[in-house]
């Protein structure tokens, strides 16, 4: 069993990714465009949160799941700036504050109900119980992400940008 810090520090390679990773994207959607780095962010996220569905079984340590961990928030950090960029290159200068608010409560939106879908998948198909049902329920949820993020994947393909 892990403790509250020992969780939070293996969760780094997930997180910690944003720091390192989000200055560069943000040079990256100025050069390449947002739909380019939109479009490699979410396909990068979801091959992570699938390749952590395929390799979750309760034997296999930490270590197997660090490289999925990077490139799920790697994805997270390359699309974050990308969206963020082609919502507010549309809305003249005026309309910033207000678009960048608007932005700001459907990304948090969305991430509640991901959440929210995430845990009652978990909980439809696992349990923590034991390892075997925690395993399970796993699995579901990060194939459920990794849907979804395949989802936006498919609708950042409409984002218009100067690419």
């Amino acid at each position: 069993k892990a403790n509250a810090l020992t969780a939070g520090l293996e969760l780094l390679p997930w997180t910690g990714t944003l720091v390192m990773v989000a200055p560069f994207a943000g040079w990256a959607v100025d050069r390449f465009g947002e739909r380019r780095m939109a479009m490699l962010g979410l396909l990068n996220q979801g091959v992570g949160y699938g390749a952590l569905a395929g390799l979750a079984a309760p034997t296999r340590g930490y270590g197997w799941y660090v490289g999925p961990l990077i490139l799920a928030g790697c994805g997270l950090s390359m699309a974050g700036p990308a969206l963020q960029k082609a919502v507010l290159s549309t809305v003249a200068p005026v309309a910033l504050g207000k678009a960048s608010g608007i932005y700001n409560v459907f990304r948090l939106l969305g991430g509640a109900i991901g959440t929210t879908l995430a845990v009652a998948v978990f909980g439809y198909f696992g349990r923590v119980q034991t390892a075997v049902t925690f395993t399970q329920g796993f699995q579901a949820a990060m194939i459920l992400a990794a849907w979804l993020s395949l989802l936006g994947l498919w609708y950042a393909r409409l984002l218009t940008s100067e690419d």
